[in-house]
């Protein structure tokens, strides 16, 4: 298996589920401190966008590591892969 990047929390990740945050708040018309941070909004609305997109990633997750198998990795790969072993 080449070598991965283990999974990690950064700028570059925060900045793209912001985006996914105001995407999803502009799509479903509700307003959120990221799409309009001068507008009162429900913080209740972030709540529910945010835990979406969770929910989402969660069920697209099992697809992906399903294909993954498919694909021919092993479990322990994908778990290196999640960063739930050790990173060599």
């Amino acid at each position: 298996m080449p070598a991965r990047l283990c999974p990690h929390v950064d700028a570059d990740s925060l900045s793209v589920l912001q985006d996914a945050i105001e995407t999803l708040g502009l799509v479903r018309g509700l307003a959120c401190p990221l799409t309009d941070p001068h507008q009162p909004h429900d913080p209740g609305d972030v709540l529910h966008l945010l835990w979406s997109l969770v929910l989402q990633a969660d069920d697209y997750l099992e697809d992906v590591t399903a294909h993954a198998h498919d694909y021919g990795y092993t479990s322990d790969q994908i778990r290196a892969f999640l960063g739930l072993t050790p990173h060599p």
